[in-house]
């Protein structure tokens, strides 16, 4: 019997397909939490303590123009102070990816202290830092990994399929 290649290139596509890698998909794991004028100590300590109460294993956040809530793509944590008044805001949570251009447009890109730029919180002109991180407690992702060691097996196993044997077993 022939080798016929057309055959052989399904099979091949076939046997890639089915020895891919598939990861388990989990969302990011942040602490969720405010505090108002210093009254929730607990949320504005320890950053990355995963045994606090604040902690949500699987954090969901909602998208830009979309209704529901997704899988959290980064942690944020937002302090910020009215240097007049005295009064300090600090929110822990998780926030998703939307695609967007920018990092003015994408609040987990940014990260940074000192200056920022004001927001307005009850009438309150506040500046302060955006922390942000994208590993478990800081936090955890999803991904389809491409496996060489199985493509190789693929490759080895087509090449002997020009074997009649092999060819015959697989109807080629």
């Amino acid at each position: 019997m022939p080798f016929r290649w057309d055959s052989a290139l399904i099979l091949y596509g076939v046997v890639c397909c089915f020895f891919q890698e598939v990861k388990v998909v989990k969302t990011i794991g942040c602490f969720v939490c405010t505090s108002f004028n210093h009254n929730n100590p607990d949320c504005e300590d320890n950053f990355n303590n995963t045994d606090n109460k604040f902690y949500k294993e699987e954090c969901w956040a909602g998208r830009r123009d979309r209704l529901g809530l997704f899988p959290g793509t980064e942690c944020v944590k937002m302090i910020a102070n009215d240097e007049k008044s005295g009064f300090s805001l600090t929110v822990r949570d998780c926030v998703v990816d939307n695609g967007g251009t920018n990092e003015e447009t994408e609040l987990g890109r940014q990260s940074h202290c000192g200056w920022m730029r004001e927001i307005e919180y009850n009438g309150r002109r506040m500046r302060g830092c955006i922390l942000s991180c994208s590993t478990d407690a800081c936090n955890m992702g999803v991904s389809l990994l491409f496996s060489w060691k199985y493509t190789l097996f693929a490759i080895l196993f087509l090449s002997a399929a020009n074997n009649d044997v092999i060819a015959t077993l697989c109807g080629i």
